[in-house]
């Protein structure tokens, strides 16, 4: 990708917007279509990236500080550090990103793999040293690995999509877990998005 008249990743993917999907799928990116893989990329190489932007029509446009994908345990949230201690027996870092939730595991000694959709950011784990980084989408049926314990962290839970594929997501999670297993997973708090002046919430029928 990057010998003589090759263009880099930057020049690929220019950060292109990021659109959230409402659906369930088992698909892969392409690196010409990975933005959130070239925006890690850059950081790790060259300890800076451009504005990484995410559009919804549920609410404002908003951006993703990268840095924040390559902190250190100690620079985490105490929930995603609670989560990190509570995980046990075979661990599966699911939408692993740059790895850095794998790599705190790894420190601790526990076993670990970590997967993700994106091939640029599966590169940047196996450089920064991740031991078992695979390209692989969670929901492929292929996949039948077995775990103790299926962390998402980092609005984690954004992957299912919408409540309508709760129902799937729980059979999928049936099938990939030992018995005894959990999930460990965040969400952010949309409450705001239906909340009104007076503090009420509007709720759909």
């Amino acid at each position: 990708m990057f010998g003589k008249g090759k263009k880099t990743i930057r020049e690929i993917c220019k950060y292109q917007p990021i659109k959230m999907t409402q659906q369930m799928k088992a698909n892969l990116l392409s690196p010409d279509k990975d933005p959130m893989g070239a925006a890690i990329t850059d950081y790790f190489h060259h300890q800076k990236a451009g504005k990484l932007r995410v559009f919804s029509s549920q609410f404002e446009e908003d951006e993703i500080p990268i840095n924040q994908l390559f902190r250190s345990f100690d620079e985490m949230s105490e929930p995603e550090k609670t989560a990190l201690q509570m995980a046990s027996g075979k661990i599966l870092d699911a939408g692993a990103g740059s790895g850095c939730h794998t790599l705190a595991l790894q420190e601790m000694g526990k076993e670990v793999c970590a997967i993700d959709i994106s091939p640029l950011s599966n590169e940047v784990m196996k450089q920064r040293g991740v031991k078992d980084s695979r390209l692989i989408n969670l929901f492929d049926e292929t996949f039948t690995e077995r775990f103790d314990t299926v962390l998402m962290l980092m609005n984690g839970s954004g992957i299912i999509g919408t409540l309508n594929n709760m129902p799937a997501y729980f059979q999928r999670m049936k099938r990939i877990l030992r018995p005894g297993g959990c999930i460990l997973m965040d969400s952010s708090d949309l409450r705001y998005l239906f909340e009104e002046e007076d503090g009420s919430m509007l709720m759909g029928k």
